[in-house]
């Protein structure tokens, strides 16, 4: 687990949490997943890197199928080389840190490998292993943010906020972010404590970071599709952190066409 601490002097400050790409799937609208880099620079929005941005699947892959392969970038050196070059155009140094996804997790422990801590070390950006928790220090006032890729199984939207709902069982944050699911959604829930003798709320903010990987495309199929998945948006959550209020999110959908 890595913990990182970031302070501004700003009022106001705009995270935007971009993840699960999957470049070198054709399902994968790597449009949009520029578009979103191109977002938060043109925002100066920090950026964090949610996980799953390469596909990384190898033939061997029950998910691999050779008819959804994008041989622009289909090797596991060409999806890394693609995905560095964007980061380094898009985003600049608004880049503060990359979580591992397990797409790439199991490319690396193959390889006996890491070349994701070499590629943070090349783009100046923290490398934050599968777990982050990060002291955002706005104007003196702190926040504390619990970010990870995710894993587990469960496709339904209930699902997935079940999962995300144990969190504050292992970890005490104000904002709790995590990918894998797909999904695009954020929520409050109150907890209820005591402080000095009286009942005081805390109403943590649950994020869920959403993807740029098309669950059905024409004139190809993939995992989804084999699935019976639902369609889901494409897109990215940005959270706004401002003086003494409450985090709040804006779930960003790109409107792209075919997207679905």
């Amino acid at each position: 687990m890595e913990i990182m601490e970031l302070t501004s002097n700003s009022n106001k400050l705009s995270l935007v949490a971009i993840g699960d790409a999957h470049a070198g799937s054709l399902n994968a609208d790597l449009d949009s997943f520029r578009g979103a880099l191109e977002y938060a620079k043109a925002h100066r929005s920090m950026v964090l890197l949610m996980g799953d941005l390469v596909d990384a699947l190898p033939a061997t892959d029950r998910r691999w199928d050779p008819a959804n392969v994008d041989r622009k970038v289909m090797t596991m050196g060409e999806q890394m080389q693609y995905l560095e070059e964007t980061l380094e155009h898009f985003g600049g140094n608004h880049i503060i840190g990359m979580i591992m996804g397990n797409h790439y997790h199991r490319y690396a422990v193959h390889a006996m490998a890491n070349e994701k801590m070499n590629m943070c070390k090349r783009l100046g950006c923290a490398y934050l292993g599968y777990r982050a928790n990060i002291i955002l220090r706005l104007n003196t006032v702190p926040y504390t943010i619990s970010a990870w890729h995710g894993s587990g199984g469960g496709y339904e939207p209930g699902a997935v906020i079940n999962r995300m709902v144990k969190e504050p069982r292992k970890f005490s944050a104000d904002v709790y972010m995590m990918g894998h699911s797909h999904r695009l959604m954020s929520f409050h829930t109150a907890q209820l404590g005591m402080n000095g003798g009286d009942l005081k709320a805390k109403y943590p903010l649950f994020v869920n970071t959403g993807s740029f990987l098309r669950t059905y495309a024409e004139g190809t199929s993939g995992y989804g599709e084999q699935k019976g998945y639902d369609p889901l948006p494409i897109g990215f959550s940005e959270i706004i952190f401002e003086n003494g209020k409450l985090p709040r999110c804006v779930d960003h959908i790109m409107e792209c066409g075919a997207c679905l």
